[in-house]
């Protein structure tokens, strides 16, 4: 049971894949997400109030490098329906690609505190048509990260809070992130995760953006199908947002685990 868990502990979900556990030397996990959001306004200084669904492709990878240092890639893929963001045609868009390293702070009594750092491009929402890679930014992002297990309700537990910035070599503003997970395993190949995922502009939005604040509460299942694959059902909807429109939306995602 023991082992379970720990192999649980490093599966958090999407959008905000990583946690602050690190794999042993040679170990990782590949997950892909498909997330479908529902959206009545951006944050660019034209709103969108068509209520259109826009799918969002997720790719996360980590390996451990060493006892102490894992490599994290992760990617992401938008496909935007006619009318969407002001668009009128459907496509592909580049949203993130986007490597670097997470390194453990302290570790005591069942808690770690690591650090993640990544660099990269981080595509951002537009009000007119480009090619996949028109509209990227350079970006690096930084995270602090505190995760530690336990028990409740006598099941094997965690909770994982992170705080981070999000820096962009271009519009719209750059970032803080507050996210928090509380995961509950029922039974061995099972897990139950409750999250907060909250963005807001730390400085003044540049043309054609705003400055904006999006808070969203989301819950979902996992269930080890075989082996060490899982799968990921879940649901998720905004519980503050400001410029950014109420987005509500489902996902469903596939964990692998070597």
């Amino acid at each position: 049971m023991r082992g379970a868990v720990a192999l649980l502990f490093l599966m958090l979900s999407a959008p905000a894949f990583a946690g602050p556990w690190l794999p042993k030397a040679g170990d990782g996990q590949l997950i892909t997400s498909t997330i479908a959001t529902y959206s009545d306004d951006g944050f660019e200084s034209i709103p969108n109030p068509t209520d259109l669904p826009r799918l969002t492709l997720c790719t996360h990878f980590e390996i451990g490098l060493t006892g102490n240092v894992t490599f994290v890639a992760d990617g992401a893929l938008q496909r935007f329906s006619p009318g969407d963001l002001n668009f009128g045609t459907s496509g592909y868009r580049l949203d993130k690609a986007m490597a670097g390293l997470r390194v453990p702070i302290a570790r005591w009594n069942r808690t770690v505190l690591s650090f993640e750092g990544l660099f990269g491009t981080d595509a951002v929402y537009d009000n007119n048509p480009h090619e996949i890679f028109a509209s990227t930014r350079g970006a690096a992002e930084a995270r602090l990260m505190l995760g530690r297990s336990f028990k409740l309700f006598g099941l094997d537990s965690f909770t994982a809070l992170e705080a981070g910035g999000r820096w962009r070599s271009g519009p719209p503003a750059d970032e803080a992130s507050f996210d928090a997970t509380l995961g509950m395993a029922p039974t061995p190949r099972s897990l139950l995760l409750l999250q907060s995922f909250s963005t807001v502009s730390i400085d003044d939005a540049q043309s054609p953006y705003r400055s904006y604040l999006l808070s969203k509460a989301q819950a979902s299942a996992a269930y080890r199908l075989y082996g060490r694959t899982w799968l990921q059902v879940g649901g998720f909807a905004s519980v503050v947002h400001s410029h950014t429109g109420a987005e509500r939306g489902a996902l469903v995602s596939f964990w692998w685990k070597f």
